[in-house]
Parts: C-alpha cells; structure tokens; sequence
C-alpha cells in the first residue's frame, strides 16, 4: 500500500498544472560543502522562487517552467544568510 502522505505531497497545489515544486526547510549545516550551493550563486530566478517559498506559509510553490531546477538537484542545500536550508524539488 502506497503512503497517502507523499501522494498528497506530489499532488497539484490550489488549481496549479501540476509543474514541479519547491520545498525548503531550515537545517543544521550538512557535513559536506560539496552538496550546498550559496545564495548568491542562484540564477535571480531561482532567487525568487527560493524567497517565494522560505516566505510562504503553504507547503511548496510551484516553480515556473522557464525557471531552471537543475540547480536543486544538483545541491541539496542552499547557504542563505548564515543559516542552511534544505531544498527539495517535488516532480509534477
């Protein structure tokens, strides 16, 4: 039987296509630099949704398509103001 907590997690969100989310979390700093990426090395579009989603009090936001997510599957951390926050990337 399949877990009815992750099917909600990959579920669309309020109306939206189905695209592909953000998830971040506040967290201690991982043992390994190799897997943070700085703030300041996001593309300004990454930027945003990254702000968007630390902002919001809702589970996720949804990543526009011209928006490059690569870079969250590359890094599972990003390094913003002194402080370490995990970030995941939800599949539509």
């Amino acid at each position: 039987m399949q877990n009815p907590r992750r099917l909600r997690l990959l579920a669309p969100f309020d109306g939206h296509d189905g695209g592909y989310h953000l998830y971040t979390a506040r967290t201690a700093q991982p043992d390994s630099g190799a897997e943070t990426v700085s703030y300041t090395a996001l593309r300004p579009d990454q930027q945003r949704v990254f702000d968007r989603e630390r902002a919001t009090d809702t589970r996720g936001v949804e990543i526009a398509p011209e928006v490059d997510k690569q870079v969250w599957f590359d890094y599972r951390y990003v390094r913003y103001r002194s402080r370490t926050y995990r970030a995941a990337v939800a599949p539509p």
